[in-house]
């Protein structure tokens, strides 16, 4: 079954390096929910997360040419849709977060295994629908980071290169972006335990 899928997908992508809008669609079709999860993560609403989509299924129509065939097509699209949304977000003209001393006291003393455990069991007892909601509560620049970091799992150096800030400007926004989940997400267990 899953030779039949690749070999179908690889029809597909022949067909939309020729330019057959029926490819395109059954791409667009095949890929839409996929991608529009991927964008819904970086966005604070989802007409911005279908904007990204709308313009990034254009942009991969438009450079499928430079798909390497022997790639993952699906991380290859992820990739071109991760770097859209990051390109809105660097657009909106962000007002990046900046290491002082006095706001990151707290960051420089780490977390600790017993705040693992303790956000372990708050995301356990929120659910997926809230988890999205508090993560899209967060500022542009805390959402785009705890993303990167927690959901795709890029280092902070790497981080600091896409979002050209320093390493540890990402770090004091991954805290920063822990700390208001934590505070939320105990909120609205409080609200929804007292009613």
């Amino acid at each position: 079954m899953e030779r039949y899928i690749n070999v179908q997908l690889s029809k597909i992508i022949k067909g939309c390096k020729d330019r057959d809008p029926r490819c395109q669609k059954e791409l667009y079709n095949r890929f839409f929910g996929i991608m529009m999860a991927v964008c819904y993560r970086y966005c604070s609403c989802r007409q911005d997360a279908e904007d990204i989509v709308q313009e990034g299924f254009i942009k991969i129509f438009d450079k499928i040419d430079s798909f390497d065939d022997n790639g993952s097509f699906e991380g290859w699209l992820k990739r071109v849709f991760v770097n859209m949304a990051l390109d809105k977000i660097r657009k909106q003209k962000m007002q990046f977060l900046s290491i002082n001393e006095r706001d990151n006291e707290d960051y420089l003393l780490g977390s600790t295994e017993q705040d693992e455990k303790e956000e372990n069991q708050l995301l356990i007892s929120i659910g997926r629908e809230n988890l999205v909601k508090a993560i899209q509560n967060l500022t542009p620049m805390y959402r785009a980071v705890f993303n990167l970091y927690v959901i795709e799992g890029f280092t902070h150096a790497e981080i600091a290169d896409i979002l050209e800030v320093s390493e540890g400007t990402s770090k004091s926004n991954l805290f920063k972006a822990k700390k208001k989940l934590r505070k939320d997400i105990k909120e609205l267990l409080e609200a929804k335990y007292a009613s």
